[in-house]
């Protein structure tokens, strides 16, 4: 979908005994903070439509994946979920 953004992230910690991994909110954080830099530098390029607001919502939904059997349906899910955009409530044929 194109008003969505899906990612398979792993996290790994550097050395288990000394530093601490990122969260998963300290990542998207760092994530929605740093595309909305870069979108508003194109923005000023004039590359890119001014947004209203935000880019990004305020929260986002994760998952763990916890086997390959879940790996494998949220892939497919990902790869395939483009091939609706057509269905979704927020098409707009243009």
């Amino acid at each position: 979908m194109p008003y969505r953004f899906y990612a398979i992230i792993i996290i790994k910690r550097a050395r288990a005994d000394i530093e601490s991994a990122p969260t998963v909110s300290e990542i998207m954080q760092s994530f929605k903070r740093h595309s909305t830099i870069e979108y508003i530098n194109l923005v000023k390029q004039r590359l890119l439509p001014p947004f209203e607001k935000h880019i990004w919502q305020r929260s986002f939904h994760d998952h763990i994946i916890r086997c390959d059997k879940d790996y494998q349906k949220i892939w497919e899910y990902i790869d395939t979920n483009s091939m609706k955009w057509e269905q979704d409530c927020f098409y707009i044929n243009t």
